[in-house]
């Protein structure tokens, strides 16, 4: 039978804290000769776990050498496993002013944060360790880990695998790895780094739970059912367990699953506002917003808290009835002010097309939470509406500082040739991020694009600038020929330097990936006139006129659809 023992281990804690200790001479700040005899023995009372007696041996080093890195980093590791965090964190930043270029001690730092909840601050320590030291295992973790809480599994896999490649043989390594791997629906990878694991013990009941679920999804074994019943009764009485427990089961498309046990949760605690709220979250998410609208009225019956008017807004968004979304959401938001539930209000804004609305929210909130890449993002969305691209690139640049983001890069393609004065830095960005990662397919095609657009507005007709990123797109579209933005700047380059051949050609992949767009069915209509295929280029230009036409409507029912949401929020 799998005991509970340690459950919470890699599934709730999840990142593992890896204190590295500086010894003497170890050429961070080094241990004056005159401490030397103190600081060893206070390391030695650390070592068998006697830390007040290394305390009291540390203030008074602390006393006498107040500028010494090391003595500070010890006193802090000391007063953390005290369980004196505050004061632990303020020794290690001391730590880390007095001997900056330590990427151990700023790990620590970073990890002193983390524990206190104060996670924008610890990932920006553990970019600066990575910065020196790329490959640092413990930075990777802890940031993969913190990327994995935010649900940026993207982000945090490649910092969970460099951490793994370093050390494969830690539990924690190996389990965070096939959880992100999991959750990206990489289950072949999952499966193998799980499987990699030797001998892990019953008592990892994570590990167990997590191997039973991606079998299931791959089709093997199927024993979640079995090893759900069993730890049911643990699972219902530890909420914050099973909320991750419910989490992996929803990305994997287990739905009946999940339902049955926040049901059962529920069902033990009906008096419990927090497992209505999480038993209507699971059904939204599992595509039941009916149920999911009763369960979340019942959880606001017994209290009243913005996560349930959020949650309301949320269903009743899915329900198709916008009004009464914004009606909660504007809730959620007197009730708690938080970033989340600011975007929330925001956001619903913007998919309705209220433009100046949703930019007045999104500036007040991106004031309020000025590290919020999402909220910068929004704002400058809302700017893109109304044609302020000078504006929108702005912002566009923001949330990329904060977190480069695909998304933000992506609307920052719409925006920047539009912007006079922030152009150039939109273009460094686009090159950073090619510098930064220049295997991956996007960050190619934003290279090439800011090459492409920077030349085209030139009199230099094809310089080596462009035909080195055109070379380099020309390999990224061969590779993926599904990959439509590849295909289409490389069908406009190939247009510019009246090469019309491969134009068509490149154009010719981009219209078959997507069908219905409707400047690529031009663009090739266009193209095959210049090679002389008229009937074919008139077939496709008689597409583009239906596709056009369509969209028109499209947008003027949308716009409808805004000014009459508009005129009923104004109602009483």
């Amino acid at each position: 039978m799998l005991r509970e023992t340690n459950i919470t281990r890699g599934i709730v804690a999840a990142a593992a804290f890896l204190w590295v200790c500086l010894g003497a001479g170890s050429g961070y700040g080094q241990v004056p000769q005159s401490a030397a005899d103190d600081f060893q023995a206070a390391l030695t009372h650390f070592r068998a776990g006697r830390y007040s007696s290394a305390l009291e041996l540390l203030a008074g080093l602390g006393e006498r050498f107040p500028e010494n890195a090391e003595i500070q980093h010890l006193q802090a590791i000391v007063l953390d496993l005290e369980g004196r965090a505050e004061e632990a964190n303020s020794h290690f930043q001391r730590a880390v002013e007095l001997s900056p270029g330590a990427v151990d001690i700023r790990t620590n730092f970073g990890t002193s944060l983390m524990r206190l909840g104060r996670t924008d601050q610890a990932v920006a320590q553990f970019r600066r360790v990575l910065e020196q030291a790329p490959q640092h295992p413990t930075a990777n973790f802890n940031l993969g880990t913190i990327l994995l809480q935010r649900e940026a599994f993207a982000q945090a896999q490649p910092h969970l695998e460099r951490a793994f490649q370093a050390q494969p043989g830690l539990y924690e390594n190996g389990y965070q790895l096939a959880l992100c791997s999991f959750l990206l629906g990489d289950h072949s990878e999952a499966a193998r780094v799980l499987e990699g694991l030797e001998g892990v013990p019953e008592e990892r009941v994570e590990y167990h739970l997590l191997k039973a679920s991606n079998d299931q999804v791959l089709g093997r074994e199927n024993r979640l059912g079995e090893l759900l019943s069993e730890l049911q009764p643990m699972l219902v009485r530890k909420p914050a367990v099973r909320r991750q427990v419910v989490t992996i089961l929803l990305n994997g498309q287990l739905f009946a699953e999940a339902v049955r046990l926040q049901e059962a949760a529920a069902s033990q605690e009906p008096e419990s506002d927090s497992n209505w709220l999480e038993l209507a979250r699971v059904r939204l998410a599992a595509g039941d917003a009916h149920s999911a609208l009763e369960d979340a009225q019942r959880a606001l019956r017994l209290q009243e808290t913005g996560a349930a008017h959020a949650l309301m807004g949320d269903i009743l968004e899915q329900l198709d009835r916008p009004v009464e979304a914004v009606q909660h959401y504007q809730q959620a938001v007197a009730l708690e002010p938080s970033e989340a539930n600011l975007y929330a209000l925001a956001y619903e804004f913007l998919a309705h097309w209220n433009w100046e609305t949703a930019e007045t929210v999104f500036e007040r909130a991106s004031q309020r939470f000025p590290q919020s890449w999402r909220l910068w993002l929004g704002l400058g969305a809302s700017r893109l509406g109304q044609n302020e691209n000078e504006a929108a690139t702005r912002a566009f640049l923001r949330a990329i500082r904060i977190s480069p983001q695909p998304l933000a890069y992506q609307l920052l393609a719409l925006s920047f040739e539009q912007s006079e004065s922030a152009r150039g830095e939109a273009v460094a960005a686009f090159e950073a991020f090619y510098r930064t990662q220049p295997q991956n397919p996007l960050a190619v095609y934003y290279h090439a694009l800011a090459a492409f657009r920077t030349v085209s507005e030139s009199a230099e007709q094809d310089p080596e600038g462009l035909r080195e990123a055109t070379r380099i797109l020309s390999r990224v579209a061969s590779q993926h020929s599904d990959l439509f933005e590849a295909q289409f700047l490389l069908g406009e380059i190939h247009a510019f330097q009246q090469d019309w051949p491969r134009a068509v050609e490149a154009l010719r992949l981009a219209v078959a990936s997507r069908p219905d767009d409707v400047q690529a069915r031009y663009k090739l209509g266009l193209a095959l006139q210049r090679t002389g295929a008229t009937q074919e280029a008139r077939l496709q230009l008689q597409r583009y006129q239906t596709l056009k036409a369509q969209q028109d409507q499209a947008v003027g029912e949308r716009m409808a659809a805004t000014k009459r949401f508009i005129v009923e929020l104004k109602q009483p």
